[in-house]
């Protein structure tokens, strides 16, 4: 995915919507749960560790603006907790076991999503604003205790996402649905400091000397469960003119 091409997409979108005759808000509540990794491709040729693919979970608001014909734009805050895994074969310091990361940020992200007979897709930029992150080794003292991990890392970075799904419930008092997402980062998730060969991060090097680190992604694929209930409308109400009108009515 592209980050010139979803931009240019989006705007394209923002033009398209400027015929709308009425546009409705509405506040949500979002959770999604699934499959996350951070990725890149020499981590697969260390000798000392295996990936392994987890999960996280992601929770927050969003607020949306639609309109008349179909589309609309949300903006959504999420928490979200992530962790990787990688199975961790031992050298001459350390006994084998799992490697562990965790990390924990805060998403903003800005989509559109067009609406069809009750089906949707969406598309657009995520910002992440990491606020911490863990490093463990089990069966070992944590190598890692006299370290600033978190100066490893970066402070934030942009991904792209995509998703899909649809509404199972709607009334004007509150509408449920459930989707997919995907999302890829275009930026690594780890430092100038952290992907220098020192350090060699997130394998580090005093774990494994043979891994030369690269451009670490986020990549996370996850359902989501959302409930939105309505806030209000322009429409028009009489002669033409347009008016705010409160609730779902």
């Amino acid at each position: 995915m592209n980050l010139r091409l979803l931009l240019l997409v989006i705007i394209a979108m923002i033009a398209f919507q400027l015929k709308a005759q009425d546009t409705w808000f509405e506040a949500g509540a979002k959770v999604g749960y699934g499959p996350t990794v951070l990725w890149e491709s020499n981590i697969s040729d260390s000798e000392f560790h295996d990936m392994n693919i987890n999960s996280g979970l992601r929770y927050g608001l969003n607020f949306h603006v639609n309109f008349d014909q179909g589309g609309g734009f949300i903006l959504e805050g999420l928490m979200t907790r992530g962790n990787q895994t990688y199975d961790y074969k031992g050298n001459d310091f350390f006994q084998a076991g799992e490697h562990r990361i965790e990390w924990q940020s805060t998403d903003v992200m800005l989509l559109y999503r067009f609406v069809n007979q009750g089906a949707f897709i969406e598309i657009g930029p995520k910002m992440s604003f990491i606020g911490s992150v863990e490093h463990d080794l089990t069966n070992n003292s944590n190598p890692f205790a006299e370290i600033d991990v978190e100066s490893m890392y970066t402070d934030n970075y942009l991904s792209g996402v995509i998703g899909f799904g649809g509404y199972l419930f709607g009334s004007r008092e509150f509408t449920v649905g459930l989707g997919l997402r995907f999302e890829y980062a275009f930026q690594n998730f780890t430092s100038s400091e952290g992907s220098d060969n020192a350090n060699a991060f997130p394998l580090s090097r005093t774990l494994d000397d043979t891994y030369s680190p690269g451009n670490l992604r986020n990549i996370n694929a996850y359902a989501t469960l959302e409930i939105k209930i309505p806030i209000g409308r322009f429409s028009k109400i009489q002669c033409g003119q347009r008016g705010f009108l409160f609730g779902g009515g």
